[in-house]
C-alpha cells in the first residue's frame, strides 16, 4: 500500500558539511527540484499518483498518467512533479485543482513533468533492497523517449552538482549513497543540501507567541524569531523602533515575497 509512510525521506546537511562527500565514488548527487514529491504506481492498466501526504493526485496530473499508461509493464517510480519553468509558484496553480475544466485548461497553460529519480519496482521485481546504483540502471529499460511528461534526474559528482546548482541558482541538491537501499523513513542514505539565500530586513513590529515573536518589516515581510534571539530583537524594537536582522530564504515569489523565510541572526549596524 502506498501512503505517506511509504516515502523515503532525506536528512539535512550544510554546504560546509557536504565537503566530506566530495570525490567519493560511493556518493552521487542530483538536483533538488522544487515541486511536489510523487510516487507513481502502475498495476495492470491502472496508474495512480500519490503525494507525500498520502493523497492521490492522478486526477490533477492527467498528462503524466496518460504517458505512464503507455508503458507496457507494472512499476513503482519515485520522483518529483514540477512545471517546465521549475518554479513552485507556477505549480501552485495546479496542485489543489478539483474542477475538471480548470484542470484541462491547466494542462495546456501550465504543463508538468514527472522527474523520476528512483525505481522501486520494475515488472513486478521489488528493488527496495537493491543498492541505488543498481536501481537506477533500470532508467535505461523504461523507454521514455517519446513521453513529453516524463523525465529523469541525472546523478553526478557531488562537488560538480553543487557548483551547477549554485551557478544556476537552484534550490539545492540531494546527496545519495549509491550503495543505499530504499527505506521507508528518514534515512542516512539520502541527504538534502538547500542553498539558502540571505536578505537583510528591518523589523519594525512584532507579535508575541508561545515560541517567541513573529516579526514584520516595513513592507510586510514576516518571519518567526525564537529563543533568546527573540528577546534581543524584541528589546531593540521596543527601544529604537526597529531591529536590523538577516533572514534566509529559498526564492522570491512573483510578487517579490521571500519563500520559506527564516531568521538567521541580528545584523550589526
Amino acid at each position: 500500500m502506498i501512503d505517506k509512510n511509504y516515502f523515503m525521506l532525506c536528512k539535512s546537511t550544510t554546504k560546509e558539511e557536504s565537503t566530506i562527500f566530495f570525490g567519493s565514488g560511493n556518493y552521487k548527487a542530483n538536483e533538488k527540484k522544487d515541486g511536489e514529491r510523487i510516487i507513481a504506481v502502475k498495476k495492470g492498466k491502472d496508474v495512480f499518483l500519490v503525494n507525500r501526504r498520502g493523497r492521490e493526485k492522478s486526477f490533477i496530473y492527467p498528462e503524466i498518467v496518460e504517458d505512464l499508461k503507455t508503458l507496457d509493464f507494472d512499476f513503482i517510480f519515485d520522483g518529483e512533479v514540477t512545471t517546465y519553468d521549475g518554479l513552485f509558484n507556477t505549480l501552485q496553480h495546479r496542485v489543489n485543482l478539483a474542477d475538471k475544466q480548470k484542470i484541462a485548461r491547466a494542462v495546456k497553460e501550465n504543463p508538468v513533468i514527472f522527474y523520476i529519480f528512483d525505481v522501486i519496482s520494475f515488472k513486478g521485481i521489488d528493488l527496495r533492497l537493491k543498492p541505488l546504483k543498481e536501481r537506477i540502471t533500470y532508467f535505461d529499460k523504461i523507454g521514455f523517449e517519446n513521453l513529453k511528461s516524463i523525465g529523469f534526474l541525472p546523478y553526478g559528482d557531488v562537488e560538480e552538482m553543487l557548483k551547477f546548482a549554485e551557478d544556476n541558482k537552484l534550490e539545492g541538491i540531494v546527496i545519495k549513497d549509491m550503495n543505499g537501499i530504499y527505506e521507508h523513513r528518514r534515512s542516512d542514505f539520502w541527504i538534502k543540501l538547500k542553498l539558502w539565500k540571505e536578505i537583510p530586513i528591518k523589523a519594525v513590529r512584532y507579535t508575541e507567541n508561545p515560541k517567541g515573536i513573529r516579526i514584520e518589516s516595513e513592507n510586510n515581510w514576516a518571519c518567526q524569531v525564537a529563543g533568546k534571539e527573540s528577546l534581543k530583537v524584541k528589546k531593540n524594537i521596543d527601544e529604537f523602533g526597529y531591529c536590523l536582522i538577516v533572514c534566509q530564504y529559498l526564492e522570491l515569489t512573483k510578487s517579490g515575497m521571500p519563500r520559506f523565510i527564516s531568521f538567521k541572526e541580528m545584523k550589526n549596524e
